[in-house]
């Protein structure tokens, strides 16, 4: 992958996690970059799921 697609990685990476820095960001090579933004965007996927349970309590500590 050429320069176009790590800027793209870091610019995919940053719109998710608005507070990555481009210049901290360039430091990591495409495959660090890849590997990082498929866990930020599971992470994502997790935090905006419509589908939140609310947690069962035992009547203990209720």
């Amino acid at each position: 992958m050429g320069l176009g697609d790590k800027n793209e990685l870091i610019a995919s990476i940053r719109a998710l996690n608005h507070s990555a820095k481009v210049e901290f960001l360039q430091k990591f090579s495409e495959n660090d970059l890849r590997a990082y933004l498929d866990r930020v965007r599971s992470s994502a996927a997790v935090l905006c799921s419509p589908w939140v349970v609310k947690p069962q309590v035992t009547p203990y500590f209720q």
